[in-house]
């Protein structure tokens, strides 16, 4: 308790000293958390744009991996409807959800644009990111309409109820045409998808193709991610010279090592960060503390022992490393609030690796309680080896220092 009221009097007493530590320890707590809550958003946002994509299974007409036209509308699957339903039925099945692929030209006025219409529901699970991010109009109104992206329809110079006209080879082979309007106008958080995708409800797709309850793709989302390649053996048993049905491992696998990857390399980056905010944080308490040897020379001839001097400069540290971890994370989470709410855009850079162009943070109450730890362990380390410093010198040495 003595030690704590001279450490809180040396505190107030050199204050502007303390508040270049609290600083110090402040700035390295806000890298801390902003960078934790990034990183943790980068790794999330990767596996949710994988699952998003590509569902847990996946499921298509034999042969359909191999097609040499990644456009082309065959191989699909008849009577769609009855094994959307048989999927949706299986244990642990959460969502199951068929959609027609067709590769057309979109044409307004004399403008035109290759794109892959998907034929979806009106309120499609697996295509919310474009359900959902919906700026103008509506998206597909009792599966009518088309609904573009906001490139598209910059690139078109069309809006909601304009006439558009796609145009596609039907599967006779013959090229075929419909004409609908502008339903809505969305924004996803994918570059990519918003350049080549046009959405259609599931009948105007079928109108598009010249087909009746067909689906190029069934997606498939599990209660349990792992259930995946259990579920996907039972069910190709009875169906294995018909369909192809795959894991999100075996569709995204390179891409799944870059998850393990990134773990390390976090890891690596944390460690980094703490070794930077620790040689700042000792380099602050070492600065105020030999500003003060005189005053610790005084205690040490008036007969404080060098243990004495060590825990002194010790609870010092622990205050200010409390404090200054405290003041950094009230700082942070304003910051780190508003991003998980609204994201951080990176533009093409994430969008390339398939984790969208915005990464939205996550906050975590453990990750927290780890950083405010690593703040305030960082300033007693420093404060240690700052005491230990002083602690050694001969009092002669510390009297004679300005």
């Amino acid at each position: 308790m003595l030690f704590l009221k001279i450490a809180w009097l040396n505190m107030r007493k050199h204050w502007k000293q303390t508040v270049i530590i609290l600083f110090a320890i402040a700035a390295s707590e806000f890298m801390l958390v902003f960078v934790s809550a990034m990183l943790e958003g980068i790794k999330a946002n990767f596996y949710t744009s994988l699952v998003r994509e590509t569902g847990h299974l996946q499921v298509h007409a034999r042969g359909w991996k191999d097609r040499l036209n990644p456009i082309s509308l065959e191989p699909y699957m008849e009577n769609a409807s009855a094994l959307v339903d048989d999927f949706a039925a299986q244990p642990g099945v959460m969502h199951a959800e068929a959609s027609l692929m067709v590769g057309a030209l979109v044409l307004a006025g004399d403008k035109n644009l290759g794109v892959m219409v998907v034929g979806t529901a009106p309120d499609t699970f697996f295509y919310r990111q474009a359900r959902d991010g919906i700026r103008t109009g509506d998206f597909l109104p009792e599966g009518s309409g088309i609904a573009i992206s906001e490139s598209i329809a910059r690139l078109l110079d069309v809006g909601v109820g304009d006439d558009l006209t796609l145009l596609a080879e039907d599967a006779e082979g013959s090229p075929w045409y419909i004409s609908r309007q502008v339903s809505g106008i969305f924004v996803t958080d994918s570059l990519e998808f918003d350049e080549r995708v046009v959405m259609v409800g599931a009948q105007t797709a079928q109108d598009l193709a010249g087909l009746d309850d067909a689906a190029s793709e069934i997606r498939v989302d599990l209660e349990d991610p792992e259930n995946a390649e259990r579920l996907a053996a039972e069910l190709t048993a009875g169906r294995g010279s018909e369909l192809e049905i795959l894991t999100w491992r075996q569709i995204n696998g390179s891409l799944l090592v870059f998850i393990d990857v990134f773990d390390y390399a976090a890891i690596g980056f944390d460690l980094l960060l703490v070794l930077v905010a620790g040689t700042v944080i000792t380099n602050a308490v070492l600065m105020t503390v030999f500003s003060r040897t005189r005053e610790l020379g005084t205690l040490r001839a008036i007969g404080l022992r060098k243990r004495g001097v060590l825990s002194m400069v010790l609870v010092e540290g622990v205050l200010e490393g409390v404090a200054g971890s405290i003041l950094g994370i009230l700082i942070a989470l304003p910051v780190v609030l508003s991003f998980r709410e609204h994201g951080l855009s990176f533009g093409d850079l994430t969008d390339a690796f398939g984790m969208g162009n915005r990464i939205f943070f996550i906050v975590g109450f453990w990750n927290l309680v780890r950083d405010v730890a690593a703040g305030t362990l960082i300033a007693v380390f420093g404060s240690l080896y700052a005491g230990l410093v002083i602690s050694r010198l001969s009092i002669v040495k510390t009297l004679g220092e300005a």
